[in-house]
């Protein structure tokens, strides 16, 4: 049970998918977390972020391993995030995180849901079952897109995601200019030109990826070959 009101605060951010690549869906939490620890009267003392990553526990979040190295190591009396599907959305990983709660008392607060002790069993209690509804509303969210993509493969349209090089963003309108380096790029494979070689010389000239970004090796096999490039409806 924490006795006295916590001081030493990390505050934890993150945000699943970065559209707009510039960090904003982050900056907006930090801005709240910051005033939700000036108003309990606390001190920052750390910030951790993990930007463009998800929190269903399949990818490593270098921001999530230090907090709870923080924790462990008391550095810090108290957690502040925006809410708490921010921290995890994984049971297994809350398991963990309330372990380290309880084990170094170390709570933790939310923007939007307040302060969760779980340090106690009520605490605990209470963020299991919002860990689980946040879970459901996940799982729910990618049945919804797998439903969404499968009903759009059998009318044979365009499924989403990230703009393929060569067509425009609805995923039909061929690009002109990108037609022709994908041409390019197919010729030159045929020649014998390597992958490296090919990725070098686009990057030399200032043509770049779909993405905006240098090309790499790997990513020339795997635009060149794209399915939809040879007319076949990829799921």
């Amino acid at each position: 049970m924490i006795l006295e009101p916590p001081r030493r605060f990390a505050i934890y951010t993150r945000i699943s998918r970065d559209r707009e690549g510039a960090g904003l869906g982050v900056e907006r939490q930090l801005g709240d977390c910051q005033e939700l620890v000036r108003h309990m009267g606390g001190e920052t003392v750390l910030t951790l972020t993990d930007n463009d990553l998800s929190g269903m526990g399949h990818k490593r979040r270098p921001g999530y391993e230090s907090l709870l190295e923080a924790m462990t190591s008391g550095q810090i009396d108290a957690v502040a995030v925006w809410h708490g599907d921010r921290l995890t959305r994984s049971m297994i990983e809350l398991e963990t995180y309330a372990e380290a709660s309880e084990t170094h008392n170390v709570a933790r607060y939310t923007v939007r849901a307040g302060a969760i002790d779980l340090s106690t069993p009520s605490g605990r209690l209470v963020a299991r079952q919002l860990g689980a509804v946040a879970r459901y509303e996940v799982e729910h969210a990618i049945e919804r897109q797998k439903a969404a993509k499968l009903q759009a493969a059998k009318a044979g349209k365009y499924g989403g995601g990230k703009r393929p090089y060569g067509y425009a963003k609805d995923g039909v309108t061929i690009v002109p200019q990108e037609r022709d380096v994908l041409v390019e790029m197919a010729e030159r494979i045929i020649r014998g030109d390597s992958y490296r070689s090919i990725a070098l010389d686009l990057n030399r000239r200032g043509i770049l990826t779909s993405e905006a970004r240098l090309w790499r090796a790997l990513k020339i096999p795997a635009v060149v070959f794209r399915k939809r490039n040879f007319g076949t409806r990829a799921p």
